[in-house]
């Protein structure tokens, strides 16, 4: 599970128009990393507002993969929007 902390912060500051947008922006970019780096038999899902849920197929669970993973996806999310 991905939460994108501190989101609301974006809404109050732009409007939900705005924070929306980004939102989406965001959504692909990890989209395009989970693909990029597990390929396309990933599941990526919104469950929430601001959360992600992101299944690995079987090859790619081990820990070390979903770490490496985490702090890709870490690093993607905090990568300012242009």
């Amino acid at each position: 599970l991905l939460a994108i902390s501190r989101f609301e912060r974006t809404n109050a500051a732009y409007g939900n128009a705005v924070g929306d947008a980004r939102l989406a922006r965001l959504a692909r970019r990890i989209e395009r990393l989970v693909v990029e780096m597990v390929g396309p038999t990933a599941l990526l899902a919104r469950v929430a507002g601001t959360e992600f849920l992101i299944c690995l197929p079987p090859e790619h669970s081990d820990v070390e993969r979903a770490q490496l993973l985490a702090r890709q996806l870490v690093a993607a999310a905090s990568r300012p929007f242009n």
